[in-house]
């Protein structure tokens, strides 16, 4: 499996509730999409720090993950996020 993490903050001037209303979209769309296995959407309880929030995601193969990056609903989420929020995506497996 892969682990993906994404980091999301609200740009200035803009809301988190409707930052977060965009994340539940995409939590939403990925629970949907093949080779998905799991995913957490946590919120950062660190006051105003940097990310915001954090989604974490188990897929079953990178591929899984990459051919999601493809797909243009995807890619409107993506966009909508980036209207109020920044979006920073990574891919992680485990150290040995």
């Amino acid at each position: 499996t892969v682990m993906t993490v994404m980091q999301f903050s609200a740009k200035e001037g803009a809301s988190k509730p409707e930052l977060k209303k965009r994340m539940l979209a995409m939590r939403d769309f990925l629970r949907k999409q093949p080779g998905y296995v799991e995913n957490v959407l946590m919120e950062n309880r660190n006051g105003d720090a940097k990310p915001n929030y954090v989604g974490v995601s188990r897929w079953k193969s990178f591929k899984d993950w990459e051919s999601l990056w493809n797909k243009e609903d995807f890619q409107k989420l993506v966009r909508s996020i980036s209207e109020v929020g920044d979006v920073v995506p990574g891919t992680f497996s485990p150290v040995k």
